[in-house]
């Protein structure tokens, strides 16, 4: 059974103000935005190379309709939101959105730490 969870724009603040994020850090990340885009497309080119290698990813993702190709587009556009500048309650509800249809198909934590650590592009 799932449950809803809800956040607000405080709740976010609160938590960004514990992790130590800072108007400074905002501005850092939204002055890399440049490189980020210049570089985004092959990340998730190889970030999901690497995932759909295995039967198990692949054949997850194929039950439900989505290619490779739009997993490349979405996560591109997920992570290029990451240079904004500081996030606000629409990178949080669109997270937590994609976080609860992940949990939905079973596509667990393990999967992405595992592609992320393994993409050479810096």
């Amino acid at each position: 059974m799932a449950t809803e969870t809800t956040i607000d724009d405080r709740t976010v603040r609160t938590r960004l103000d514990f992790l130590g994020f800072t108007a400074s850090d905002a501005e850092l990340l939204k002055s890399m935005e440049p490189w980020a885009d210049s570089i985004m497309t092959e990340f998730v080119k190889e970030f999901y190379d690497y995932q759909f290698k295995g039967p198990e990813f692949s054949g997850i993702i194929r039950a439900y309709g989505a290619t490779q190709d739009g997993l490349e587009a979405a996560q591109a556009g997920y992570a290029l939101m990451l240079f904004d500048g500081y996030p606000d309650m629409e990178y949080v509800n669109r997270r937590m959105a994609i976080g609860e249809l992940r949990a939905r198909i079973n596509i667990t934590p393990q999967w992405y730490i595992t592609s992320t650590s393994t993409c050479s592009i810096r």
